[in-house]
């Protein structure tokens, strides 16, 4: 199962409104810093605000700044690139670390993989 553009949106989104702009750049710190690299890819994806809102991007670049992680791409006021796996660790660390009430319905069915770990 892939997490679409869409859903991301949905997720980062829903989690802002969980966490609160502290709560999310402190979350992001604390899975960067607890990520171990087992891939030599280096695919650049980008967020930008339209997608995601301005707040969000500037609760993940705080977060990803005080994990010591640099943007690939010089970052814009309007988007924020990052590595691929970094994004999809984040997503599949927020899909479980958000209450299953909060997390975007077409999410769940992830969710249930993961906690269960198929």
């Amino acid at each position: 199962m892939n997490i679409t553009a869409a859903m991301e949106t949905r997720l980062w989104r829903q989690a802002f409104q969980h966490l609160g702009s502290q709560g999310l750049s402190a979350f992001v710190n604390q899975c960067m810093r607890e990520y171990v690299n087992t891939s030599s890819t280096n695919v650049v994806g980008l967020l930008r605000s339209e997608w995601v809102g301005v707040d969000v991007l500037n609760a993940l670049s705080e977060g990803l700044r005080l994990a010591g992680i640099e943007s690939p791409v010089a970052k814009k006021a309007t988007s924020l690139s990052m590595l691929n796996r970094h994004r999809r660790y984040l997503n599949l660390s927020l899909i479980q670390a958000l209450p299953p009430q909060v997390v975007p319905e077409e999410l769940i069915e992830f969710r249930l993989h993961l906690d269960i770990g198929v």
